[in-house]
């Protein structure tokens, strides 16, 4: 899994798509995601969620 990877400068650089993709999603979408309208985006934002709390 990329969250665990041993080199930090992968781990960054996928942190860093990640919140690319973030910004580049219309906020609709979000809202949509996070009320059960789609589900690929929201599967990919508790990723996200997840990795974030394992970091911090």
């Amino acid at each position: 899994e990329i969250s665990n990877h041993p080199e930090a400068y992968v781990r960054r650089s996928s942190l860093f798509s990640a919140s690319r993709i973030l910004i580049a999603l219309h906020p609709s979408f979000i809202a949509k995601s996070l009320s059960g309208g789609d589900a690929e985006i929201a599967k990919g934002l508790e990723w996200i969620h997840t990795w974030d709390l394992r970091v911090a």
